[in-house]
């Protein structure tokens, strides 16, 4: 079975192959084709603030990975800089999200494609 091509701009519209067409650039990915330059500089940074105890944070990291979505985690229990830096963005709970410069508290897939996408 041959591999579909990437996704044109055109055709996601913002670029960054929204969840209607993961399904193709998983199996390009996984193929090993590399990703166009344009989709690696459109991604925005995603940063988990989390605790290792948190159900709702398990549930955004399985969401993350599963959605083959880049991220870093900082755990605010063991890491006193991620928790200063959780406290300098004004949240007051995990799960909290950076994505890019808006900030998601909780964890809501919807809420989380609007603000990835938007």
């Amino acid at each position: 079975m041959p591999l579909p091509q990437p996704c044109s701009a055109a055709q996601c519209g913002s670029g960054l192959w929204p969840r209607r067409h993961w399904h193709q650039h998983r199996r390009i990915l996984a193929a090993g084709m590399p990703l166009p330059r344009a989709e690696i500089m459109s991604a925005k940074r995603i940063v988990l603030y989390s605790t290792a105890n948190c159900p709702h944070c398990k549930r955004a990291k399985a969401f993350l990975k599963r959605e083959g979505i880049a991220f870093r985690e900082m755990d605010v229990s063991r890491n006193p800089r991620a928790r200063k830096a959780l406290e300098r963005l004004g949240a007051r709970g995990v799960p909290t999200l950076m994505i890019g410069d808006a900030r998601l508290d909780g964890f809501d897939e919807k809420r989380f494609w609007r603000l990835y996408h938007g």
